[in-house]
Formats: C-alpha cells, structure tokens, sequence
C-alpha cells in the first residue's frame, strides 16, 4: 500500500494522517538531494503502521470458551441474559496446557510490549486520541538511526559535488572586455591547468610593461577565438579564478553544514541548490 515510488519513478512521500498513511507529496525527483530522507520516513511510516495493525490484531482476539453463547435470550424477554452454561475454556488438560489459549496469551505479550506510539495511532484510527499523541507520533517520523542520518548526509554531499561539477561544466561567462558574455570551457582538471598557465603569462607580461600589447588568445565554448591584450587577458582569468574560487567555498560551506547537521529536520533546511555563483 505504502510504495516508495510513482510510475515516474518519482519518490512519493508519506506520512500518517488520523491513523492511517496517506501520501502527502508525489513527485520528488529520485536524483533530489531530498529523496534518501523521503525513503527514510517513508520506511517509519511503514513500520509504524504494520506496528499499529499488529496491536489491533492482538486487541481483536478474544478468550476462548468451552463453546457455548456469552449470552440467551430467555422465554419472554428479548433482553439478551448471561449464560449460565457459558465458561471460558480450562487452562488445562489433563494437567497439560491448553493450545487453545496460546494465540489469546501470544496477543496479551504483543498488546503489553506496544509502544507509546503504536497505541497512539490506534486511538488516531478510532477518533479518540489523547493529550499529546500527536506530538508523539510527529515525533517518531523523524527519528533515525545515527547510520541512517550519515547515509543520508553522503546523499546530500554526493549532491553537492555534483552541483560544484555542474557548476564547472557550464563555463565561465566572461564579463567585461570585448568578450563579454562568451563562455570559456572549464571541464576538466586540463581545462583548468590550460587557464591557470595563461594566467601566468599575461600576468607576466603585464608585469614586464606589455599589457597593452595583443597576445592574449581565447577560444570560446561556441568555438569563436578573441585576441585580447595581455591586461584584458588577464582581467578575464583573474575574473574566472574569482568565479572558480566562489564555487569550491560554497561547496565547502554546504558541506559544513551537512557535517554539522544533527537530525534530518536540519539536514532538510540546507539548500544545496541555493547560493551558488
């Protein structure tokens, strides 16, 4: 009843609602840094409610009896009377157990071993919950396990990684000089060594008085090549360098946050996909 994901393979998010689960979002990308919490909880409300069907069942059995009517109905009066003939049926026999109670003792030990929460759920399902029995249940779709949490803090950092490359695989748009607007390719570890190298020689040659001179090269994304002085050069790649170094601290700093996160309610308030340059 409760499935993890849409025909989309979306992740569908549960929870419970007066007792019984009900699917609260339905389209959360499986590739969403939420996804791993939303499998989790999903797994608790679950858990929970086969937990809550459990102690129902346990609550349902009833003693046995030696067979006869709780009940009859005497001559005369429709208002149904206590059986005299009706018993419950011997703990023994022959000085051996009876079978016949072991799925009524089975059900006490479930009904005694309930948690707080499973008889909360039960007294959501019935309409008569009690002071605090929401707060109680709230409170059990967020616990995880300290395993639990560190998987879904790998999840979080693998996303974040992932946006710093995606971030890296767009391009640097230069802003400024003749080239403004145009994106530099800035892929791969090469790509980058390629511009810290030219780097390099621009800031020389500014430095040796040949600023102004042309020799600075570019080829763009969308394969166009500018000659820049080497002054504009270098203010294109000093520009770039900024950008590289504004995308590994905010990878940094979200990976701080993730780190520090100590429940899944602050790992879900970090936004990986906010703030990036």
């Amino acid at each position: 009843m409760i499935e993890n994901y849409t025909s989309k393979d979306n992740i569908n998010q549960w929870s419970l609602v007066d007792g019984q689960p009900r699917c609260i979002a339905d389209a959360i990308p499986a590739t969403d840094p939420s996804a791993a919490t939303a499998l989790h909880r999903n797994g608790v409300v679950r858990s929970l409610y086969d937990e809550a069907n459990t102690l129902a069942r346990a609550i349902s059995v009833r003693e046995p009896t030696n067979g006869e009517p709780e009940t009859i109905i005497v001559d005369g009066d429709d208002t149904p009377q206590p059986n005299p003939a009706f018993a419950l049926a011997p703990r023994e026999i022959d000085g051996e157990p009876n079978p016949a109670w072991t799925p009524w003792d089975e059900a006490q030990a479930t009904v005694s071993a309930a948690t707080d929460t499973a008889q909360a759920v039960l007294r959501a399902r019935a309409g008569e919950p009690a002071e605090g029995d929401a707060e109680l249940i709230a409170g059990a779709l967020i616990v995880v396990s300290s395993d639990l949490l560190d998987k879904m803090k790998a999840a979080k950092k693998a996303a974040v990684i992932q946006l710093a490359a995606n971030a890296f695989a767009a391009g640097y748009t230069v802003d400024g000089t003749d080239m403004g607007g145009q994106v530099l390719q800035v892929r791969d570890n090469e790509d980058r060594t390629n511009w810290l190298t030219s780097q390099a020689a621009y800031s020389a040659a500014v430095a040796s008085g040949n600023g102004a001179s042309l020799g600075a090269a570019f080829r763009t994304i969308g394969n166009e090549t500018f000659n820049l002085s080497f002054a504009e050069g270098l203010q294109v790649l000093l520009g770039m360098a900024a950008w590289g170094a504004a995308i590994m601290a905010r990878s940094w700093v979200l990976k701080d946050q993730i780190a520090a996160a100590q429940s899944v309610d602050a790992l879900d308030a970090i936004d990986v996909t906010a703030g990036w340059p």
